[in-house]
């Protein structure tokens, strides 16, 4: 019984609102029925059968309309429980959770830190042979001191061989 208490107030509030509705119509077309039959005693004084007929065709209109309005809630109904079950439990939302948070996890352990690549560098640098700036500056200074060392003892040269004049 509770499960249909459930499915009840799973149902739109309009829809009871309707359903209600109809309900209450139903039961005044019952009343009506009630009492023409129980003031008609042998035929007389309070309605005849012309009447009685005029009320049950009333109350089959609000059944059908009863029974359209039942079956759209129904499909309606449908249509939200094919949904709630496609939607993911809170269970499946932690689970995604943690594996989002252990392939994050495992991603960063991988990335080295700040001190790791600068040994690298080093490490590459030093194995590489690589140049620093300061000694290509002092090279490039050694070469000047070379040339211009070298072009001052050839002009003393030149001067102790061919004589100075």
């Amino acid at each position: 019984m509770s499960a249909q208490r459930k499915n009840v107030a799973q149902f739109p509030p309009e829809y009871i609102t309707m359903i209600v509705e109809n309900l209450n119509g139903l039961n005044e077309s019952f009343q009506e029925i009630a009492s023409g039959l129980h003031g008609s005693s042998n035929g007389g004084g309070g309605g005849n059968m012309d009447d009685l007929k005029r009320r049950v065709e009333n109350l089959e209109k609000k059944t059908d309309k009863m029974e359209e309005s039942i079956r759209g809630i129904d499909s309606k109904v449908s249509v939200i429980q094919e949904r709630l079950n496609n939607i993911p439990t809170s269970a499946d939302l932690l689970n995604t959770e943690m594996r989002i948070t252990n392939a994050i996890t495992d991603a960063i352990k991988s990335v080295p830190t700040e001190d790791r690549i600068k040994t690298v560098i080093r490490d590459v640098i030093k194995d590489d042979d690589v140049a620093k700036k300061t000694y290509v500056k002092e090279q490039v200074t050694s070469a000047k001191l070379w040339i211009v060392g070298s072009i001052i003892f050839a002009i003393v040269l030149a001067i102790v061989r061919f004589g100075f004049k």
